[in-house]
């Protein structure tokens, strides 16, 4: 029986590392969004934010006009209403999710890493 609750422990802490992976990519994307939305050429001077660097995220055939948010009020939306929000969402969600892990390790005796 031991054998059993080592082994859902290795698949749990397997499934945790995926967890944290795709919440620190999740969060490096949106961390370069919200640079991109705090750029001077954005803030100051009106200019499109432009994801034309990102195309291998849209489907083919995307249009690179489709690729810029460009009307203050769609800016403000990304930026603002979803961008920033998010990103702090995601910044706690990776760290309570690192925290809780190293306490279960802990609790469970298993090694770190």
């Amino acid at each position: 029986s031991c054998a059993v609750f080592m082994s859902i422990t290795y698949i749990l802490q397997l499934g945790w590392l995926i967890l944290f992976v795709f919440l620190v990519v999740t969060t490096l994307f949106y961390t370069i969004f919200w640079t991109l939305c705090s750029s001077e050429r954005v803030q100051n001077q009106n200019q499109c934010i432009d994801f034309k660097q990102f195309d291998f995220m849209f489907p083919k055939g995307t249009r690179p006009e489709d690729m810029e948010i460009c009307p203050p009020q769609e800016i403000k939306l990304f930026c603002k209403d979803y961008v920033e929000k998010a990103e702090v969402m995601f910044i706690l969600a990776t760290f309570c999710l690192h925290v809780g892990y190293i306490i279960s390790c802990s609790l469970l005796n298993v090694p770190l890493g």
